[in-house]
């Protein structure tokens, strides 16, 4: 049975990628990893840095959910969410957002917020809405650290502790919030 259902995962899962010089196309199961890239037809190299948008996962295209860009109108919605999401939370200080494109040493998971409020987001190939959700987790840290109430950040972290709970279940209703007005972060 398990091994059914690791097929049925692989086969949905299992990217198409086209020659860029021939339009031939081949499922990545069918190569080795030294030449997953290399057509089979015509030999050209289509290494990742030259594949089209097309050859890339379409993972977040199945939710509908459109994944944030560099572009101006992206950012601007993402700061718009933050400006939200401060004012849902009484937030008026100047906390700092840093989207990374990149992932870095310090980013271990898809967010992080420390103390002297700085948040930082591991923005590439998710959605806006996720990272928006990501974000308003992070600034409900912050608040719960301007009320005194986030004292050992590790401790109180952890999965299942109050605060980590509460980061959680207020960020949801200000994602759902947000979506009433915005109907579009869900597209």
């Amino acid at each position: 049975m398990k091994l059914s259902i690791r097929n049925i995962l692989r086969e949905n899962t299992d990217k198409t990628i086209t020659c860029n010089e021939c339009g031939w196309s081949w499922k990545e199961s069918e190569s080795d990893a030294s030449d997953l890239y290399v057509c089979h037809k015509c030999g050209h190299d289509n290494s990742k840095d030259e594949l089209k948008e097309s050859n890339k996962p379409k993972i977040k295209t199945i939710l509908r959910e459109r994944l944030l860009t560099q572009d101006d109108l992206d950012i601007r919605q993402v700061a718009d969410f933050v400006n939200f999401a401060k004012d849902f939370l009484g937030i008026d200080d100047d906390v700092k957002v840093e989207l990374a494109f990149k992932r870095t040493p310090d980013i271990k998971t898809t967010a992080y917020y420390r103390l002297d409020g700085f948040i930082k987001i591991y923005a590439k190939n998710r959605a806006i809405i996720d990272i928006c959700r990501s974000i308003c987790h992070e600034l409900v840290h912050h608040k719960q650290n301007l009320e005194g109430r986030l004292t050992n950040p590790i401790e109180d972290g952890e999965d299942g502790s109050e605060i980590e709970n509460e980061a959680n279940a207020v960020a949801g209703k200000i994602i759902r919030k947000w979506g009433k007005q915005r109907p579009e972060i869900y597209i």
